[in-house]
Order: C-alpha cells, then sequence, then structure tokens
C-alpha cells in the first residue's frame, strides 16, 4: 500500500485534486479553517503543519497563507493510511520536508513523486479512536519544549489517542507563538508522547474450547493498537465459568500476547442448577430450601450463583437444607449440570420416634413426621392425646364398638361389642380378639407405609403373633425402600466418578462407594474383560457415558479370542513401570486404554485379510 498526495487550495470555496494515489482518505479533507484559530498577517511567510486523525489513517497538512481573503489558504496533504504507519514511519520525516519546500515556493509537485512509489508492508490494527468533540488544539516544538524537533511527532509518533478528540492539532515550532489564538486552541505541548504498539492476539492459544478471549469487550481476533509500556486489558470468557481477567504488559512496538497458565477456572454453580424435590416429587417452593456447595453459600444476588474451583465442581459436595426435612449430603459433578438440565435432588421429611399407647397395655414406636403426628396411624382410632413424645390413641366416636360401655372398672373397653369377649391366656394375661388385633396390625402396616418410614412395635404388651410378623414384614419392606434409596444415591455417584475422573485409580475404585467397584481395576488391568463386563452390568453402570464406551469396546474385544491374544501382543515389552499402556502413575485413562483395544482389533483384522 502507497502514501497518498493532494492539493487543496480554500479560496472562495474548498477545492481539492489527487496528486499521487488515491485510497478513502480523500473523502476526510476539509477546510482547515486558519482563521479561527491562528492570528496571520501579510508578511507571515512560514509553513504551518495540522495533523488530523480518523479511523483510516493521518491526514498531514502542510499549508501556506493566502492573503487574498482572510482564511485562504494552499496546501499539499500527504495522506498515510492506517495500515502503513509504521511501515512509513522512517520515511515521514523527510517526506513532510520536501512537500513543505514545494507549497512554501509554489513549486511543481511532479519531484515528490518518488516518495509516493514505494509499496509499504501493511500491518493492520483495530483502533478505537474517540470521537472528535473538540475543534482544534496545538502542540508546540522546538525552543525549550520536552519534543524538539517535528521529526519526533511525526510518524508513530502521530497515533496519540487524545488527538483523536480534535478536529485538528497544530504542530507548531519556534517562533509560531505570535500567531496562536489561545483563547480558541487546547494547548497539548505539556502531553505525553507515548510510543504506540500493535499487539496481536495469541497465535494459537491453549484455551479450552467454547472460550473466548476479549478486549474492550469485543473478542480479541485482530491486533490491536496500544503502546509500548502500557497493559491491555483482557477478558477470558468462558460459558458457564466465571471471567478470568489478566493484564499484559506491552514490550514492544510489535508484540503477541501471552496468555498465563495455567488458569484457575472458577465454575459458575447457579441455584437454577438444582431441582429440589419433596418426598411426593414436587418442586420445593423458591427459598424455603438451602444448598451448600463444597462449603460455599455465598451466591452472587443478581445472577444468584456461587463459584468454585473447576477440578472441586467435577466432584462437588453438595448439602441440602430445610426446615422439617432431613439434610441431604451426596456428591455430583456439577459439570454435567446447568439450568437448561438441572440435577433433580428429592428430600425426605424429618421424622422423630414417637411412643403410641393404645389403652393400658398396647404401646408401639413410629417415626413420624410432625404433620403425619396429628393423625393416628390405626384407621379405627384416633389421637386423644400428645404429651412430648408420647400419643396416646383413642377409638373414634360413632362406631358401633362398646363406646360408652363400662367394664367393671368404669374404664371404656377397646374392642367392638361384636368381638369375642376377653379372655384369659395361661398366665392370666389380657388378650384382645384376634377380629380386633387384626385391624390394628392392618392399621399399623397402613400407617407405616403412607408414612414411608420404618417403624415398630416396642413393648407389645398383648398381641398374636401373626400380627408381630405384619409388623416384620412392614419393618423389612420400609428397610428394603431405604436400602434403594441408597443404591440409587451410590449410582449417580458412581456414573459421576465414571464420567468426571479423567484417571480411574485402583485405590480409589476399590474404597468408594461402599467398595462396590472393588477389583474393576485389577480385571483392567489383567485384561479379564468378561469380568468387567460382569461387574459393569451387576452395577448397572450403563447410565455412564465413559462406561458405555468401555462397555461396547470390550464386547468387540470379548467376541474373538485373537483381539485379546493380539493386545498381550502389544504390551508384554511395554515398560512395567507405565503399568503397561495406562500412564506413569498408575492410573487408567479410559482414551488410552479404548486407542489400545482399537489398535489391537485393527491389527488383528489386518491379519486375518
Amino acid at each position: 500500500m502507497k502514501l497518498s498526495l493532494f492539493s487543496q487550495i480554500v479560496k472562495n470555496g474548498e477545492d481539492s485534486d489527487l496528486v499521487f494515489n488515491g485510497g478513502e482518505l480523500r473523502n476526510k479533507l476539509f477546510d482547515v479553517r486558519i482563521e479561527g484559530t491562528l492570528k496571520l498577517t501579510s508578511d507571515y511567510k512560514e509553513v504551518v503543519c495540522l495533523l488530523t486523525l480518523n479511523p483510516a489513517g493521518c491526514l498531514i497538512y502542510l499549508i501556506k497563507p493566502l492573503f487574498s481573503r482572510m482564511g485562504d489558504y494552499r496546501a499539499l496533504v500527504v495522506a498515510v493510511p492506517r495500515q502503513v504507519v509504521f511501515a512509513a514511519s522512517a520515511d515521514l520525516p523527510g517526506i513532510v520536508r520536501e512537500v513543505s519546500k514545494v507549497v512554501a515556493k509554489g513549486e511543481d509537485t511532479a519531484p515528490l513523486a518518488k516518495w509516493f512509489e514505494k509499496d509499504y508492508e501493511e500491518r493492520d490494527f483495530d483502533w478505537k479512536l474517540p470521537v472528535a468533540t473538540k475543534r482544534y488544539a496545538y502542540r508546540k516544538y522546538g525552543g525549550g519544549q520536552k519534543v524538539k524537533t517535528l521529526d519526533a511527532l511525526l510518524g508513530t509518533a502521530m497515533l496519540q489517542d487524545y488527538y483523536g478528540e480534535y478536529e485538528g492539532v497544530y504542530l507548531l515550532g519556534p517562533g509560531a507563538e505570535g500567531i496562536i489564538r489561545h483563547d480558541a486552541m487546547d494547548d497539548l505541548t505539556d502531553k505525553k508522547v507515548s510510543s504506540p504498539a500493535i499487539v496481536y492476539p495469541p497465535m494459537s492459544p491453549s484455551l479450552p474450547q467454547s472460550c473466548q478471549l476479549t478486549v474492550g469487550g469485543e473478542e480479541f481476533t485482530r491486533p490491536v493498537l496500544s503502546s509500548v509500556g502500557g497493559s491491555l486489558r483482557l477478558r477470558l470468557v468462558r460459558e458457564g465459568y466465571a471471567n478470568h481477567d489478566f493484564q499484559f504488559k506491552v514490550p514492544q512496538a510489535m508484540c503477541t500476547v501471552l496468555v498465563p497458565a495455567p488458569i484457575e477456572w472458577l465454575y459458575k454453580v447457579y441455584e437454577s442448577a438444582f431441582r429440589i424435590l419433596d418426598e411426593a416429587g414436587q418442586p420445593m417452593a423458591a427459598g424455603k430450601t438451602a444448598v451448600e456447595v463444597s462449603g460455599i453459600v455465598g451466591v452472587n444476588k443478581k445472577e444468584k450463583f456461587c463459584t468454585i474451583k473447576e477440578e472441586n465442581a467435577r466432584q462437588a459436595q453438595i448439602t441440602v437444607t430445610s426446615d422439617g426435612y432431613v439434610p441431604l449430603r451426596m456428591n455430583a459433578n456439577l459439570l454435567n449440570y446447568s439450568k437448561s438440565n438441572p440435577l433433580e435432588i428429592r428430600m425426605e421429611r424429618a421424622r422423630k420416634k414417637l411412643t403410641y399407647k393404645v389403652g393400658r397395655k398396647i404401646t408401639f414406636e413410629l417415626a413420624r413426621t410432625d404433620e403425619e403426628a396429628l393423625f393416628s396411624p390405626l384407621p379405627d382410632y384416633e389421637v386423644g392425646d400428645r404429651k412430648g413424645d408420647v400419643v396416646t390413641l383413642r377409638r373414634k366416636a360413632g362406631r358401633k364398638s362398646g363406646v360408652g360401655k363400662k367394664n367393671p372398672t368404669g374404664r371404656s373397653q377397646l374392642i367392638d361389642a361384636e368381638d369375642d369377649e376377653l379372655e384369659t391366656g395361661a398366665h392370666g394375661r389380657f388378650q384382645v380378639s384376634r377380629w380386633s388385633l387384626y385391624k390394628i396390625g392392618a392399621g399399623l402396616i397402613a400407617g407405616l407405609l403412607v408414612g414411608g418410614f420404618a417403624g415398630w412395635f416396642s413393648g407389645v404388651s398383648h398381641g398374636e403373633s401373626n400380627v408381630r410378623e405384619e409388623i416384620r414384614q412392614a419393618q423389612e419392606l420400609q428397610e428394603r425402600i431405604a436400602k434403594e434409596k441408597a443404591d440409587s444415591l451410590l449410582h449417580v455417584q458412581m456414573v459421576d466418578y465414571l464420567d468426571s475422573i479423567p484417571k480411574w485409580k485402583k485405590e480409589e475404585m476399590d474404597s468408594v462407594f461402599d467398595g462396590r467397584m472393588g477389583g474393576l481395576y485389577d480385571a483392567l488391568n489383567t485384561y479379564d474383560f468378561v469380568k468387567v463386563l460382569d461387574q459393569g452390568n451387576a452395577l448397572q453402570l450403563g447410565d455412564s457415558r465413559e462406561w458405555t464406551l468401555l462397555d461396547s469396546a470390550l464386547n468387540v474385544m470379548t467376541s474373538k479370542k485373537e483381539y485379546t491374544d493380539k493386545l498381550l501382543e502389544i504390551t508384554k515389552n511395554e515398560d512395567e513401570q507405565k503399568h503397561k499402556f495406562f500412564s506413569p502413575d498408575g492410573s487408567i485413562t479410559i482414551a488410552n486404554f479404548l486407542k489400545k483395544l482399537e489398535e489391537a482389533k485393527n491389527a488383528t483384522d489386518k491379519e486375518v485379510k
């Protein structure tokens, strides 16, 4: 790309002509209106330099005032496209001096052609200039100023962001003090002159998928303009994670951003990533539960999330509490869950043991919630009185029983009028009719099942063996339900473990989850694939993404003995210290494992062909 040169004359209007080359910058020429900024007299013979910036590049006006009318002038304008400012930087001082001479003397521009024939290397960059809201400013050089020459203000030094706030900036040398209208312009003489730099995005950033590097709120995919010694504020944006901000200090005029490593990613855990259900499977009201993740309970109040380290999110410790419910504690890989795919957690009502009394002889215990405690577990009885954890049940009114019928002691009987009368056993114990016991037993079991928790008799004064057997069966049923709940939770945790832990280690696999995965590591390590498949089926690991891949590959391996033989042949000479093809630390990396299985299969199939 080349520089351009335009001629401009302001006299009864503004006219401009192309001298050398063309380009977008021609459309940026304008009438400088020097009469409002400079106090010029007819004996002023110098050339005035004015610099203007715009997103397309820089225009350097070299102006010779005319005195035919106030404000008239003739100028040659050097146009420097943004893309070649750096490449042409060294030539610009000489070009400006030569063009100034031609303007001052009114000479032909033809000898200037050599300066505008050169093709410069393009180094494009994004340039966020401020909007020009002010008219003009000036900057002095030479004399007692910090900047001694015009040359020092040309080249890349033209790319001062604050210049962009003005329509134009005069660059005035010694002796120009008398022509400045100070009340009409800002003085930029003491402003720092920075050394601009082009900063390139990382060549091949080793960033996670869906991670975006931004600068100034926009994706950083093109070079940007900065300054040597300055800092560039960058942000890594990754879906599902807190933004990671860092600063890059610009060391030189051309440099590439280095992303710091390793990056400690903080995963955002939203409240909405959990779906808390009550015992009936209905969503619990918002605000009724508190979720603690790996010891963190604080959330961003606006977006309702907390942040934890990525590695902690893979095996997050989750605690859910709510008034009236048993605190739930579990581990889960939160990377598998989100607002659109929440982790469902079913809560269990808190229960405590209550002692129930029926008459003077029969007592039993049940684990009940506060709501359940208001109702009798027996269909023919109602709660008569409660003192602390002791509840007295009384016969419901209006039945065909002996309600109101007094026995010789003056107390109401606890049997129906139609039932067998009380009998005295061998030891003189109080006996209840079989029919009455059957109804009490059936009511107890119904109460146990409806309550959803194990209950049991404690100190039953009198009763038949069939009632005790029904209570025992109800206990076993509730224990089985509790075990199934525990197994279900362990199953979820096993699946999360297999899918979130990149390396399977013997110590962990043999000990976690009540030892249920014990032996899996050894079976894989010794190629006992039938045992691996059987254990995976027994543990119902088909919900695991990683296990599904492994299961499919092992089914292929066991379909032909030759496949396993080839696997043994491939790995027999490998370094035993590396635990065959797994990893130097003895852990099994599933990706490596599957790769080696595929290698053995392909080698076998090739030999067969």
